[in-house]
């Protein structure tokens, strides 16, 4: 009798114990390829900001997240989420700057424009393997920013 109560324990251990869920991890990776200062003014979701500055080639790289089905619809907001921010602001070499935002409260996300180039929308990315995600400033970026009155802030 002792034998089959042990038994019985062992199975349902056995049994209850399935395949854990594959899980993937993804980073999100903000790179210049400007041949001038690109300056990050991050502000995370806790009220937090960080300033990094980036040079030529120069990469900043989100957090990695783990995630058993990871979101790669064009309106993800992964970024936002591996970067750990909902504004992010990038001043060009102190001349230019460009604001953008996302706001989860809202359904569906909200994002700031421009759509097609936001860095908190995972259709502005470019998959570069290994579940890493690269979005990369360019020319048209600068271009795009607005000229700012002075020292950029």
């Amino acid at each position: 009798m002792r034998n089959l109560f042990f038994a019985t324990i062992f199975l349902l251990l056995v049994l209850s114990c399935g395949p854990e869920a594959k899980r993937t991890e993804t980073t999100y990776i903000l790179s210049s390829e400007l041949d001038i200062p690109v300056t990050l003014q991050i502000t995370s979701n806790f009220s937090e900001s960080i300033s990094v500055t980036l040079n030529e080639f120069e990469v900043y790289r989100g957090n990695t997240r783990e995630l058993t089905s990871p979101d790669r619809s064009e309106d993800s907001f992964a970024p936002s989420q591996s970067l750990e921010a909902n504004t992010l602001t990038i001043i060009f070499s102190n001349e230019r700057s460009s604001f953008f935002e996302i706001d989860l409260s809202n359904d569906p996300v909200f994002f700031s424009e421009p759509i097609n180039r936001n860095p908190f929308r995972h259709g502005s990315y470019e998959n570069i393997g290994n579940d890493e995600f690269l979005y990369t400033i360019t020319q048209e970026d600068f271009e795009n920013a607005m000229p700012c009155d002075g020292p950029c802030e």
